[in-house]
């Protein structure tokens, strides 16, 4: 038999651990009960320092030049500067297109395009020919998104997809999958074909939208220089939607939902239903959603699609952007975060937009639409006195990746301009100017426009 002090010891060192393991299971046991969001946030804080010790922050890519908070931009400053440097011609404005720039606040981690991880991924996937002709048309997108969609076929639900598949984001392994014969979800198609995007040049990020939290959807938005908006691609249904001339993006089908939301709401409050399936037969009747929207198809003939569709309130799954949030990042093909860095799983929703499948959001939130919805590929111009009768133009752009400008007169071939200043001179005559920003794929964004006729000044 032990002494008793050493007995003693044994019975508290005993009773230290039973002590630490019931503080354990108390710990483990409140982490279970939080909801999932504040279990992220708890993940995040303790992976976190983990996570940056093993993988760096990427690159921050290039953005271009911004302008002066004063800049002169408006037709009227043109004309003043053109007065000026011309007195007593008469000027004429011809056209004018120089809208301004609409620029977030919140940072967005862009694909590093000088990586030749998107020479192999264009390659690999056949589209090399649309990488030499920087084409960058919807029709070109879609066409994209219905090769991406028939790379695998979909498998519903992701039954057969499991938490180590969902790991996986980098489109070189998931074209492995493929070709092995692993089915995809919409989140997979997403990604493989928002890296097509950007592999060619095209700023490119994901959607993640929902009803609730058991019907989610994930799309791709890409920039549309020729429009000089964001504009949604459904690689899972191979389709995007059109109002009009206008294609649209999750905020635009998002504020087409809402108000037939709204009138659900109003119906529910009325009858007050609470069972989950009765209040969705309960919106079925609500078949005006998504009139004068145009779904435009693209070659899949998988028979799921128009089943899904036509399971949907109106016949569109306009429903399905009820709530979106999109991801803050498009580096999937080269950066691989370790859990738990900050930059992993960055993401954005509006902060007015509340619903159940945002009830276990951990991303963020912003009340600012250009947050969301910034201008990328775009310049502004402001204009500058200039000798000799002309007008300076300073060029200001977002671009990720940001090279050069390029500038056009009248009918002359673009011509290279590498700083921020071009001089532009205006004898008498019409003057024709386009301009745009280009990246470093060579990639040209939306186009700014300017034309003056320029009246010899009449002599007394």
């Amino acid at each position: 038999m032990l002494p008793r002090p050493q007995r003693v010891a044994r019975a508290l060192s005993l009773a230290v651990c039973a002590l630490a393991l019931l503080g354990l299971a108390a710990v483990l046991w409140v982490y279970a009960e939080l909801p999932r969001s504040a279990r992220h946030r708890v993940k995040h804080v303790l992976a976190e320092p983990i996570a940056r010790a093993l993988h760096d922050e990427a690159d921050a890519a290039p953005l271009g030049l911004a302008l002066p908070a004063d800049a002169k931009t408006r037709a009227a400053d043109l004309v003043g500067l053109a007065q000026a440097a011309r007195p007593g011609a008469r000027i004429e404005v011809l056209d004018f297109e120089n809208p301004d720039l609409r620029v977030g606040q919140v940072e967005f981690i862009w694909q590093d395009l000088r990586r030749p991880e998107l020479d192999a991924l264009v390659e690999r996937l056949g589209i090399a020919d649309m990488a030499r002709g920087q084409r960058a048309e919807l029709a070109d997108f879609a066409a994209l998104a219905s090769k991406v969609r028939g790379l695998a076929a979909h498998v519903e639900n992701g039954f057969e997809t499991s938490d180590a598949d969902y790991a996986i984001s980098d489109a070189q392994r998931l074209l492995d999958q493929a070709a092995s014969g692993r089915t995809f979800t919409c989140y997979f198609y997403s990604l493989v074909l928002a890296q097509a995007l950007v592999a060619l040049g095209h700023p490119a990020r994901l959607v993640g939208s929902g009803f609730d939290e058991r019907f989610a959807h994930a799309t791709v938005e890409v920039w549309l220089a020729s429009k000089r908006r964001w504009v949604l691609l459904d690689a899972d249904y191979d389709l995007y939607y059109l109002r009009g001339e206008t294609p649209l993006n999750a905020w635009d089908l998002h504020e087409l939902w809402f108000p037939a939301w709204l009138q659900y709401r109003r119906g529910l409050f009325e009858d007050r239903a609470e069972d989950t399936d009765a209040r969705r037969s309960a919106f079925a009747p609500f078949t005006a959603v998504g009139e004068g929207l145009t779904l435009v198809h693209g070659t899949v003939t998988d028979p799921r699609i128009p089943r899904m569709l036509a399971a949907s309130p109106g016949g569109k799954h306009v429903g399905i952007y009820k709530s979106f949030a999109i991801a803050q990042r498009n580096d999937w093909l080269t950066e691989h975060y370790p859990p738990g860095h900050p930059s992993a799983t960055r993401e954005l929703s509006f902060g007015e937009m509340g619903s159940a499948w945002l009830a276990e959001y951990d991303g963020d939130f912003s009340a600012r639409a250009a947050d969301l919805y910034p201008d990328v590929n775009a310049l502004q111009v402001a204009f500058e006195p200039a000798e000799g009768g002309a007008v300076a133009l300073r060029l200001g752009t977002r671009t990720p990746w940001f090279s050069h400008f390029e500038v056009a007169r009248n009918d002359g071939a673009p011509e290279r301009v590498e700083g921020d200043r071009y001089v532009w001179p205006l004898p008498p005559g019409e003057h024709r100017l386009r301009l745009w920003p280009v990246n470093v794929r060579g990639v040209r964004g939306s186009e700014v426009r300017l034309a003056l006729r320029i009246d010899a000044a009449s002599t007394p």
